[in-house]
């Protein structure tokens, strides 16, 4: 009876000194072709200089709003939310997840979960590892170097569901007059990409307002690269002879 007893107080002991040991987790970053890149955890931006190999320790939250940012402003920002460190049964790990290119596309990049094992009370990984003690403070978006360029190049486009918003916004007016005032206004206050410009071009019955639009809107364009597509929304070739004129005059 007394082994009984004292075996049942070790495992309380074990059972405790467990969950005091995961109190925290970690987050490590790594950067599968060596891209430089800033991080942010729920707003909050964690590292100055950009790293390709960056380990986050002291995390409390059991999933954090990931948002990365490449030194390279050519590489579109990833965006993932609930980026999990705590395992199925809400115990805090140690997670690493990879920065890699999506297949077949040269400049999109993807964040993928690799691996959670058990949090230690020490660190011994490679040297080449930038680690960083989180401490929670006011979200501080901002990075040093480089600058992000001017406009709407290489930023996010406007969130799927405000642009089908805007969409049917566009949509529900009765006359292209109206429809490309307000689609003006829309696009003047928000970044769209080609694709979403191209739908809403598609909105209009007349080459000449489709033609409008596509020039006024090409300055709020994140991916500039893949305007040609725009002129597919036209009847006429002369249309899209002219936009790809200015499209050129603008450098």
């Amino acid at each position: 009876m007394k082994q009984k007893t004292t075996l049942t107080l070790l495992l309380l002991l074990f059972t405790v000194f467990s969950f005091a040991q995961y109190r925290n987790g970690n987050l490590n970053f790594l950067s599968e072709s060596g891209e430089k890149f800033y991080v942010e955890l729920n707003g909050q931006k964690i590292n100055d200089y950009p790293q390709s190999n960056l380990r986050i320790e002291n995390l409390n939250e059991p999933d954090y709003d990931v948002r990365i940012v490449f030194a390279n402003r050519n590489l579109p920002q990833i965006i993932k939310n609930k980026v999990a460190i705590v395992d199925a049964e809400g115990v805090f790990r140690d997670a690493t997840y990879k920065i890699k290119k999506e297949k077949g596309r040269r400049t999109k990049m993807k964040l993928t979960f690799v691996a959670m094992v058990p949090v230690t009370g020490y660190y011994n990984g490679p040297r080449n590892v930038f680690v960083i003690q989180y401490h929670q403070s006011e979200p501080t978006p901002g990075y040093p170097e480089p600058p992000l360029e001017p406009g709407c190049r290489n930023h996010l486009p406007m969130s799927n569901a405000d642009f089908n918003s805007a969409l049917a916004t566009v949509k529900n007016q009765n006359f292209d007059e109206t429809r490309l005032k307000i689609a003006k206004q829309i696009v003047s206050a928000n970044c769209m990409s080609t694709d979403q410009i191209v739908k809403i071009a598609g909105t209009f019955g007349f080459d000449e307002n489709k033609l409008d639009f596509a020039k006024y809107a090409y300055d709020f364009c994140t991916d500039p690269g893949t305007y040609f597509k725009v002129n597919n929304v036209f009847g006429f070739s002369s249309s899209a002879e002219e936009l790809s004129d200015y499209v050129q005059s603008k450098g």
